[in-house]
């Protein structure tokens, strides 16, 4: 006969007899605290299974997000380069404009007399003769290359005569053309201006803004460096 005393007997006992352990334990415990092991193994399988579920939307979303950010880029430089193409269509209908019968109107703008368009180079004796003043301008050092390749690039010069004081005077109108005018045509204006004085410096230059759209900021800065600024109306914003 087994006699317990003390509660190391007890232990002792327990020990030496596994399986009393286990019926000792259904006597103390009650049901909910002995299939809490089971119930809580079972709970972590299912949490694992949703984390994995989870996991998954989110690659999956992941995923979708990617694809819609790079539809979204693509739309956006699509859009972009419509616009680009807008803008420069609206330039060349402006700088087409000012070729063909916008020049009067800006030279009668600065004074009023007679104008020749003297650049883009067309095919009248005086616009070929100016362009050969130009070359031999730069070839002789009066202008440098750059100043030669600016009037090239310069959208438009007019040459006016008018009459002063009972005579004939000339002067010469620099034009660029915007549709949305900004600071870098102004620039590109006073700088032909400069080269041109250099090859005409008895003829007077004027310089001109031919646009359609134009802040008022840039409007009054114009103004202060005494460039004139032509608005053309007849074509949509």
């Amino acid at each position: 006969m087994t006699t317990i005393s003390t509660f190391q007997d007890l232990k002792r006992i327990l020990e030496e007899n596994p399986e009393w352990l286990r019926e000792l334990r259904q006597l103390i415990l009650t049901d909910e605290l002995m299939t809490l092991p089971a119930r809580f193994e079972e709970y972590a399988r299912s949490s694992s299974e949703r984390m994995d579920q989870i996991a998954e939307m989110i690659a999956e979303n992941s995923k979708q997000i990617a694809e819609n950010s790079k539809q979204i880029a693509e739309h956006s430089e699509q859009i972009a380069e419509t616009r680009k193409d807008i803008g420069w269509l609206k330039g060349e209908s402006l700088e087409n404009k000012l070729a063909r019968t916008a020049y009067a109107k800006i030279s009668d703008s600065i004074v009023q007399g007679r104008a020749r368009i003297l650049r883009p180079e067309s095919y009248t004796r005086v616009s070929q003769e100016f362009n050969d003043e130009l070359l031999e301008a730069r070839m002789s050092g009066v202008i440098t290359h750059a100043e030669y390749r600016r009037l090239l690039d310069t959208d438009a010069i007019i040459r006016a005569t008018f009459a002063a004081d009972g005579q004939a005077q000339s002067t010469h109108i620099i034009v660029e053309a915007s549709f949305t005018a900004n600071l870098d045509d102004l620039d590109r204006a006073e700088r032909s201006a400069t080269a041109l004085g250099k090859i005409f410096p008895d003829v007077p230059v004027r310089h001109a803004l031919y646009c359609v759209v134009i802040s008022e900021r840039l409007r009054e800065q114009a103004e202060r460096e005494n460039a004139v600024v032509v608005l053309e109306r007849n074509l949509p914003r």
